[in-house]
């Protein structure tokens, strides 16, 4: 397990873990498993919307995309707490990237979950990224030769194609027309999900790109999406992070005696630069997610993260409480919808 806290400036977590492989779905192979609550009509109404759609891998709640850049073949890791795409400076090589500069000196500051400092930024762009049917003309990528990963697809892309995933089993689709998904609320609710309005936490200033979109050029609209949370009786938002296989609460927030703290010799987090951390949680009195209340002692990690501790979505000071990861966007079978800011969590059997 290795972890990357991304501060963009707004420190979004994406963990960064073993790549695996991936199949391409065709419409016809689009089928929900057993274990998916959900009607196929919501597949069939995307379809019908004309999305492209793409069928991940899931591996241990991670999600990986078959994609092309500069129409060279790569798995990328799709990564909900990073709000831009990244690639390792040493494949710059292989992928012929085209190096720029960040606008205005505005160059964003990123720092591991150990509060280690990634240095020798670098802005670039490749000519296309290939996703399913979907090429995008040019890209932006952030490069570092000492970024401890291969190549992350972030919100940036999600907002961009006005991206809807499906968690569980990993159905992404994403719009070719670059028009938000309609009427999918009243299909959820009936369902058994219930609809949370998501706020967007964006400071991506130093980003000028225009990307050509079939006949058309858009402006890039990128940041990470914040779920409201309550966590022992104090509101809050936390980032929705695919990245993250786990649930995981900011330790400077909260006052815990030691022997309420749980630690696991032989599972460790690992960032970026190689840092790596014991594992440790705890168990929270409260915590309620948009609206569920998970009841008492739901064990989440506990780690001390570095950056904002408040943000403002709304002109409000609240606390960034930390991540939702995949463990609770499984557990729920979560629909994240970008292109309305919507997330859908199923109720049943909860």
């Amino acid at each position: 397990m290795r972890a990357l806290f991304l501060k963009i400036p707004l420190p979004a977590l994406a963990f960064m873990l073993l790549l695996g492989c991936h199949t391409r779905m065709s419409k016809s192979d689009l089928r929900i498993e057993e274990t998916v609550r959900i009607d196929n009509v919501l597949i069939k109404e995307m379809v019908h919307q004309d999305f492209d759609a793409i069928k991940t891998t899931p591996r241990s709640s991670r999600y990986l995309v078959n994609v092309k850049i500069n129409n060279i073949p790569e798995v990328m890791l799709l990564d909900t707490g990073a709000a831009l795409t990244f690639m390792s400076g040493k494949l710059n090589k292989k992928f012929s990237l085209k190096e720029t500069v960040f606008p205005r000196g505005n160059k964003p500051i990123f720092k591991t979950i150990t509060n280690d400092e990634i240095g020798n930024l670098i802005p670039a762009v490749a000519d296309t990224l290939t996703v399913g049917k979907t090429v995008l003309k040019p890209w932006p990528f952030v490069l570092s030769d000492e970024f401890d990963v291969d190549t992350l697809l972030g919100c940036d892309f999600m907002n961009f194609t006005s991206a809807v995933l499906i968690c569980n089993p990993g159905i992404l689709f994403f719009s070719t027309n670059h028009t938000p998904v309609k009427d999918i609320g009243g299909i959820l609710k009936k369902n058994g999900y219930r609809e949370i309005d998501l706020a967007t936490a964006k400071d991506l200033k130093y980003v000028n790109a225009m990307h050509r979109f079939e006949d058309r050029s858009e402006a890039l609209d990128s940041g990470v999406l914040l779920v409201p949370v309550i966590v022992d009786a104090v509101s809050g938002f936390c980032v929705i992070d695919t990245g993250s296989v786990s649930t995981i609460v900011n330790r400077s927030r909260m006052d815990k005696n030691f022997w309420d703290i749980k630690s696991y010799s032989h599972y460790h987090f690992r960032d970026a630069k190689g840092n790596e951390r014991r594992v440790q949680t705890i168990n929270l009195d409260t915590f309620v997610v948009g609206g569920i209340d998970l009841g008492k002692n739901v064990e989440v990690g506990f780690l001390e993260m570095q950056g904002k501790q408040y943000i403002n979505p709304k002109n409000e000071k609240v606390p960034l409480w930390g991540v939702i990861g995949s463990d609770f966007l499984h557990s729920y079978n979560a629909i994240i919808d970008f292109g309305n800011r919507k997330l859908y969590l199923q109720e049943i059997g909860h």
